[in-house]
Protein backbone atom coordinates (compact mmCIF):
# COMPACT_ATOMS: atom_id res chain seq x y z
CA UNK A 1 0.00 0.00 0.00
CA UNK A 2 2.49 2.72 0.76
CA UNK A 3 4.31 2.39 -2.83
CA UNK A 4 1.22 2.17 -5.16
CA UNK A 5 1.65 5.50 -7.14
CA UNK A 6 4.20 6.83 -4.57
CA UNK A 7 7.30 7.17 -6.78
CA UNK A 8 5.52 6.92 -10.11
CA UNK A 9 1.85 6.24 -11.17
CA UNK A 10 0.81 2.64 -10.44
CA UNK A 11 -1.81 1.42 -12.97
CA UNK A 12 -4.75 -1.20 -11.70
CA UNK A 13 -3.20 -3.09 -14.87
CA UNK A 14 0.18 -3.64 -13.18
CA UNK A 15 -0.91 -5.74 -10.55
CA UNK A 16 0.23 -9.74 -11.06
CA UNK A 17 -1.99 -11.54 -13.06
CA UNK A 18 -2.15 -14.27 -10.57
CA UNK A 19 -4.08 -11.79 -8.05
CA UNK A 20 -7.76 -10.83 -8.30
CA UNK A 21 -8.85 -7.40 -7.52
CA UNK A 22 -12.36 -7.15 -5.68
CA UNK A 23 -14.33 -4.33 -6.01
CA UNK A 24 -15.54 -3.22 -3.15
CA UNK A 25 -17.80 -0.11 -3.55
CA UNK A 26 -19.64 1.58 -6.44
CA UNK A 27 -17.81 4.15 -8.56
CA UNK A 28 -17.98 8.08 -6.64
CA UNK A 29 -16.71 11.33 -7.82
CA UNK A 30 -14.46 13.52 -6.56
CA UNK A 31 -15.31 17.13 -8.85
CA UNK A 32 -13.48 20.42 -9.30
CA UNK A 33 -10.10 19.38 -9.53
CA UNK A 34 -8.15 21.96 -11.71
CA UNK A 35 -4.88 20.05 -11.06
CA UNK A 36 -3.74 22.01 -8.25
CA UNK A 37 -1.65 19.96 -5.99
CA UNK A 38 -3.81 21.35 -2.82
CA UNK A 39 -6.89 19.22 -4.50
CA UNK A 40 -5.14 16.54 -5.11
CA UNK A 41 -4.07 15.81 -1.90
CA UNK A 42 -7.37 16.69 -0.17
CA UNK A 43 -8.70 13.89 -2.24
CA UNK A 44 -5.88 11.34 -0.96
CA UNK A 45 -6.51 12.51 2.20
CA UNK A 46 -10.39 11.95 2.23
CA UNK A 47 -9.56 8.28 1.46
CA UNK A 48 -9.92 5.54 4.05
CA UNK A 49 -5.95 5.09 4.97
CA UNK A 50 -5.63 1.19 4.47
CA UNK A 51 -7.60 0.95 1.30
CA UNK A 52 -6.87 1.32 -1.87
CA UNK A 53 -8.26 2.60 -4.82
CA UNK A 54 -8.63 2.45 -8.59
CA UNK A 55 -9.09 5.88 -10.17
CA UNK A 56 -10.75 7.27 -13.52
CA UNK A 57 -9.48 10.89 -14.35
CA UNK A 58 -11.27 12.97 -16.98
CA UNK A 59 -12.27 16.16 -18.32
CA UNK A 60 -15.67 17.44 -19.08
CA UNK A 61 -16.72 20.89 -20.65
CA UNK A 62 -20.31 21.06 -19.13
CA UNK A 63 -19.47 19.36 -15.71
CA UNK A 64 -22.47 17.21 -16.01
CA UNK A 65 -21.46 13.52 -15.92
CA UNK A 66 -24.40 12.62 -17.86
CA UNK A 67 -23.02 14.88 -20.66
CA UNK A 68 -19.93 13.53 -22.64
CA UNK A 69 -16.13 13.33 -21.32
CA UNK A 70 -13.06 12.68 -22.55
CA UNK A 71 -10.83 10.09 -20.11
CA UNK A 72 -7.54 10.81 -19.47
CA UNK A 73 -6.17 7.45 -18.25
CA UNK A 74 -6.77 3.81 -17.99
CA UNK A 75 -7.50 3.10 -14.11
CA UNK A 76 -4.50 4.20 -11.46
CA UNK A 77 -4.46 2.48 -7.91
CA UNK A 78 -4.08 5.16 -5.05
CA UNK A 79 -3.96 5.34 -1.52
CA UNK A 80 -3.54 7.70 1.34
CA UNK A 81 0.07 7.44 0.91
CA UNK A 82 0.04 8.05 -3.04
CA UNK A 83 2.33 11.21 -3.68
CA UNK A 84 0.14 13.91 -4.62
CA UNK A 85 2.88 15.84 -6.85
CA UNK A 86 3.49 12.57 -8.99
CA UNK A 87 -0.12 11.77 -9.79
CA UNK A 88 -0.95 15.56 -10.60
CA UNK A 89 2.40 15.81 -13.04
CA UNK A 90 1.22 12.61 -14.90
CA UNK A 91 -2.66 13.50 -15.10
CA UNK A 92 -1.41 17.28 -16.28
CA UNK A 93 0.79 15.49 -18.93
CA UNK A 94 -2.65 13.36 -20.19
CA UNK A 95 -4.20 16.54 -20.50
CA UNK A 96 -1.46 17.70 -22.57
CA UNK A 97 -1.32 14.99 -24.95
CA UNK A 98 -5.44 14.69 -25.18
CA UNK A 99 -5.48 18.32 -26.16
CA UNK A 100 -3.17 17.70 -29.03
CA UNK A 101 -4.31 14.32 -29.85
CA UNK A 102 -7.68 15.77 -30.64
CA UNK A 103 -6.43 18.89 -32.17
CA UNK A 104 -8.27 21.13 -29.41
CA UNK A 105 -6.51 24.97 -29.47
CA UNK A 106 -8.12 26.04 -26.74
CA UNK A 107 -9.68 24.84 -24.03
CA UNK A 108 -11.54 27.91 -21.73
CA UNK A 109 -13.64 26.13 -19.34
CA UNK A 110 -12.94 22.42 -18.05
CA UNK A 111 -13.40 20.44 -14.89
CA UNK A 112 -11.46 17.31 -14.05
CA UNK A 113 -13.34 14.94 -12.26
CA UNK A 114 -11.84 11.81 -10.39
CA UNK A 115 -14.27 8.33 -10.73
CA UNK A 116 -13.39 5.69 -7.92
CA UNK A 117 -13.72 3.10 -6.08
CA UNK A 118 -12.29 1.14 -3.33
CA UNK A 119 -10.63 -2.44 -4.15
CA UNK A 120 -9.27 -5.17 -2.33
CA UNK A 121 -6.03 -7.49 -4.54
CA UNK A 122 -6.62 -10.58 -3.44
Amino acid sequence: MKIISVNKVTFLKDIDIYKKVKYLDKFRYFDGLDLENGKIRQFLFSLDDLSLYTVIPFITISGKLDNPYLILSRQILVSMNSNPIIIHNYIFNQLAIALDDFNIDNLNSYSIYFKYRKVSVV
